[in-house]
């Protein structure tokens, strides 16, 4: 770096510059999906780069690469061609933007009791660049189908007593995941199921004995 750079670009610079990268990333994916557009991850992250050589705290780079007869468009595909040899599979790039990403998304459940038959609201809560909440778009997972699924609108719907573990992903990237715990149903569930019987019974032999 230094040797490139000389004085003017040094490791806190490039630690930064990989940081507002990290951001700009999170915004784009961000929009991406509220606009829906479905633009591929490598795409996002590609426009990420270029935009951030293009903000004047890092022009002095990007005028170095000039110098250097490298536009910001072959610095991507330099990117591209690296990214393709040593991580092929976007492994690295992926667990980078995870952990980057986690610090900024929270996914949370509809307050209440949980008993199988019930069926709670799942949300990701994006804290940057501005506060917004997520529901459907999301690929959700549940560890444990049988004591939990949830549908592509984030909807969680209990099956048995038991704990399972959602994860939510945005362009494949694991975003978040939230323990969920399944009840079982109280006495007074089955108490409440039993007298609302009772009632249906009552009404039923009532039209019986007038007809």
């Amino acid at each position: 770096m230094q040797k490139l750079f000389g004085n003017e670009f040094g490791i806190k610079d490039l630690l930064d510059f990989v940081k507002d990268i990290s951001k700009q990333i999170i915004a784009d994916l961000m929009m991406d999906h509220m606009v829906d557009t479905n633009k591929p991850l490598d795409d996002i992250v590609d426009d990420a780069v270029k935009r951030t050589l293009e903000h004047g705290k890092y022009k002095k780079f990007a005028n170095k690469l000039a110098e250097l007869t490298l536009s910001i468009d072959e610095v991507i595909q330099m990117r591209k061609r690296l990214a393709a040899e040593i991580d092929p599979n976007n492994v690295a790039r992926n667990a980078f933007l995870q952990a980057f990403i986690r610090k900024n998304v929270t996914l949370s459940i509809q307050p209440g009791r949980l008993v199988p038959g019930k069926t709670k609201q799942l949300t990701v809560n994006v804290s940057f660049p501005r506060k917004i909440s997520i529901r459907s778009g999301v690929t959700w997972e549940s560890s444990n189908p049988e004591v939990a699924t949830v549908n592509r609108k984030g909807e969680l719907t209990a099956h048995k007593p038991g704990t399972t573990t959602i994860t939510a992903k945005l362009k494949s990237i694991d975003v978040g995941k939230l323990d969920v715990t399944v009840e079982p149903k109280k006495d007074k569930d089955k108490e409440e199921k039993d007298k609302n019987k009772e009632e249906k019974d009552k009404k039923n032999n009532d039209k019986k004995d007038r007809n």
